[in-house]
């Protein structure tokens, strides 16, 4: 007898959309055989740590039974043309995802909805990714789904996105410091005496010398003025 609870439990596979439509690619590419085994998978690149995720993914799309055996949608979907990619998979997605499209549309459905749609299915860890990937593969059916799912590029079927080396922050007395330098203005150099200029200087200084020395020596002023361009008459 089954109990209330299990038949209300659902299951929804939660691979990454990269890895899967990187199988489906495949095969759309080459012949899609009677049977696939899990040997084939990891033959095009599949690792086998994500093996069992993206196996269970084709079961639940209907495109192989359990045993690998390949359905006819799989071959649909390998005979489709460009044009006609999109509407397959459309059909395939609403026969696998029946009970979430009763209660949303992709192009319009928030995440508190996405969210609130998945919740019935196990396990409830992988409920992000479950959204993940049908959104993923929405998009790839030719849908506008107006949450972007928030996918990685995986390192099978296509190898990962390359990694941005980090820029070594600077030190916070070293950013003020540099700021100030650009901020002052630069410091004018001291002007040079030369030639007669530098003359009449010490000229001038000694003859103060003089007069500080002789306690009012009268021709020492008088030549001190002249040096300064101050007349005896004017200074007095």
């Amino acid at each position: 007898m089954v109990t209330e609870s299990a038949a209300r439990k659902k299951t929804a596979p939660y691979c990454t959309p990269a890895t899967l439509l990187g199988i489906i690619e495949h095969f759309r590419n080459f012949d899609v055989p009677t049977v696939v085994a899990k040997e084939r998978l990891t033959q095009i690149g599949v690792p086998d740590s994500l093996l069992n995720r993206n196996w269970v993914a084709l079961v639940f799309l209907g495109l192989i039974l359990e045993d690998g055996t390949t359905t006819e949608a799989f071959q649909n979907i390998r005979y489709a043309g460009p044009t006609e990619y999109a509407t397959v998979l459309r059909s395939i997605m609403s026969n696998a995802y029946a009970d979430i499209f009763q209660v949303l549309d992709p192009e319009s459905a928030d995440e508190l909805l996405l969210e609130a749609a998945f919740r019935p299915y196990s396990p409830g860890g992988q409920r992000a990714r479950m959204i993940t990937l049908f959104l993923g593969l929405a998009r790839e059916a030719g849908y506008s789904p107006k949450v972007q799912p928030k996918d990685r590029p995986s390192s099978a079927m296509g190898g990962a996105a390359p990694r941005q080396r980090a820029k070594k922050p600077v030190a916070k007395e070293e950013a003020v410091e540099e700021e100030a330098k650009m901020e002052e203005p630069p410091t004018k150099p001291a002007p040079e005496l030369g030639g007669i200029e530098d003359v009449r200087h010490q000229y001038a200084a000694l003859l103060l010398q003089r007069v500080q020395e002789s306690d009012g020596d009268g021709d020492a002023m008088d030549r001190l003025e002249r040096v300064l361009g101050v007349s005896p008459k004017e200074s007095e």
